[in-house]
């Protein structure tokens, strides 16, 4: 049997129902597929075995991290196109996720954070340059982005992993910026698609939690202490505008999501954690 070309890493965190499709996908002798199978979901690893591909069952919760039109991305990556290719990313609907994202400088975090909002402002859009509001329509060199697919080397994996020291959300951003320290090239493709089934979009306490605490953990690991007790106060002053934007949409009866003035105001409450992250 020929050795497979590229190297498909699912890691599966109790989503049995989206496991399976995706495995049908995936099904061809020129890609190998390897399920990680987080907690050691029987639903996952039953699935997993059904298909015939090499499951690694992770007992327990070491950290969520890593993991289409493979053929087309890979071919980029072996050109010598780029280091690291990402695709468009669709959700559930067929809209484009908006998943280019800056580096994590303390610059970066007041434009894209504290200041402007995460959906592009109509008036604004094309005269400001914001890195999240950018969709691009041809391939085109990108810092970083908050992506769920992306096709690289091996080699580059054992020379930057990703980092594991997240619990979701920032573990990707470190990563990019090491990569640009090191000089790799990030290529985003819009003309190719992965359909992402996930919650990338949702709003809840617990996503809200860890975007603030790992925040300021990215910036502690990436320059410093001094320049994270900076973006902890920037994180406080995000959370707040946060929570008063949907104080006002609660009190209009027109939250974004329903529990969005609980999920904010979990963002607050673990700004004292993410202080604890600067050293």
């Amino acid at each position: 049997m020929a050795a497979p070309e590229v190297t498909c890493i699912i890691v599966c965190f109790h989503r049995p129902e989206s496991l399976r499709p995706a495995l049908d996908a995936l099904a061809d002798p020129r890609v190998e597929v390897i399920v990680v199978n987080m907690e050691v979901d029987p639903e996952v690893a039953e699935i997993a075995a059904a298909a015939g591909v090499v499951q690694i069952p992770i007992d327990g919760d070491p950290g969520f991290a890593t993991g289409v039109n493979l053929f087309a991305l890979k071919e980029l990556v072996a050109c010598g196109e780029a280091d690291v290719v990402l695709p468009a990313v669709l959700d559930h609907t067929g809209e484009l996720e908006l998943t280019i994202k800056p580096l994590p400088t303390l610059g970066a975090l007041v434009r894209e954070w504290l200041v402007f909002p995460d959906h592009p402002v109509e008036r604004l859009d094309g005269r400001l340059h914001v890195e999240k509001w950018r969709r691009p329509t041809e391939p085109e060199r990108v810092e970083a982005a908050g992506t769920p697919a992306m096709v690289t080397t091996k080699a580059l994996l054992r020379e930057h992993p990703m980092p594991d020291d997240y619990f979701l959300y920032w573990e990707e951003i470190e990563w990019f910026w090491w990569l640009r320290e090191a000089g790799k090239r990030v290529l985003y493709v819009p003309e190719i698609t992965v359909r992402h089934l996930g919650g990338r979009s949702d709003i809840s306490a617990l996503k809200a939690k860890f975007i603030t605490r790992n925040a300021v953990r990215c910036v502690r690991r990436t320059q410093g202490a001094g320049p994270a007790a900076l973006a902890a106060g920037i994180m406080l002053l995000y959370n707040l505008r946060l929570v008063g934007t949907a104080a006002i949409r609660k009190a209009r009866g027109r939250e974004a999501a329903p529990g969005e003035l609980r999920a904010r105001l979990a963002g607050l409450r673990e700004t004292p954690a993410s202080i604890r992250e600067i050293k």
